[in-house]
């Protein structure tokens, strides 16, 4: 009977552990290009970026953490390529890479002001939690052009055969400027 438990417990603690699925990276080395490309700076500092479900933390040394959400990655992802069909992704680059859209705190809470104005008006008193909630992702994609988007780009040594040699991760804005994390 005690090996029984035990193995249950043991099942319990596998699955809380392998089942919130989070990815990590950790990169030392920030640079800010403006949208011509040119450096704005360039820094030798470490930053934490992790993946769930739902949200990106980017947690540099030193600064509080930026979270950004995303909605489906389904729909708010553009996939080209992955670790077992890499791409010709720039210039005899190859590899894969999968840009996000996401939102920031103050556009969901602005898209959610929004749709509580608007459901007072045409919802019904029973379904107005769940209008809500759907009229809010829905005021975000309409904000789209105001949106900021996150890119991994994963580099083969390789060009047919996939091999690991290094990757990076940066943030668009909507002004054109971008910051890059990698490992330099």
């Amino acid at each position: 009977m005690k090996t029984i438990k035990f193995a249950f417990t043991l099942l319990l603690l596998f699955v809380a552990v392998f089942g919130s699925a989070q990815e990590q990276r950790l990169y030392n080395c920030a640079m800010k290009l403006d949208k011509f490309d040119d450096i704005e700076w360039k820094k030798q500092v470490k930053t934490l970026i992790l993946k769930t479900d739902t949200t990106f933390i980017i947690e540099t040394k030193g600064q509080k953490p930026v979270k950004y959400w995303y909605l489906d990655p389904t729909y708010w992802s553009v996939r080209n390529g992955s670790q077992d069909s890499i791409v010709n992704i720039i210039n005899d680059v190859y590899g894969y890479e999968v840009q996000y859209w996401v939102y920031t705190k103050e556009i969901k809470e602005e898209a959610l002001k929004e749709a509580i104005e608007e459901a007072k008006e045409k919802a019904d008193p029973a379904k107005m939690e769940d209008y809500i909630k759907l009229l809010t992702k829905y005021k975000i994609a309409e904000k789209f052009d105001e949106l900021p988007s996150l890119t991994h780009r994963v580099i083969s040594k390789y060009r047919y055969m996939y091999e690991y040699d290094k990757d990076m991760f940066w943030v668009s804005f909507p002004d054109g400027s971008r910051v890059i994390y990698s490992n330099q």
